[in-house]
């Protein structure tokens, strides 16, 4: 099941939800690795005038970084890994 759903709301208007409802959209290798994807593929697409509305599903937007799957320290260097070559990325 995916965790980023990614909806066309109008040409101009993308609506991004994080789905992890279960663990209040925490931050998983799964979300951010889906997350970086959506993004790339919207701007892909679309080089010009544009938005995007982010949302969580269930009660929260996002608690931050998934400290249940951060207890494992590969799977936690590799959360940083993936968020420092995001923010290095051209």
């Amino acid at each position: 099941m995916p965790v980023v759903l990614t909806e066309k709301h109008s040409p101009h208007i993308t609506i991004v939800t994080l789905n992890r409802p279960e663990r209040r959209n925490a931050l998983s290798i799964q979300l951010l690795t889906e997350l970086i994807a959506a993004i790339k593929l919207r701007f892909r697409i679309s080089h010009t005038s544009g938005s995007s509305c982010w949302r969580g599903a269930g009660a929260a937007f996002c608690t931050g970084l998934d400290l249940k799957e951060a207890q494992n320290q590969t799977k936690a260097h590799a959360t940083a890994d993936l968020g420092l070559h995001t923010c290095l990325a051209r």
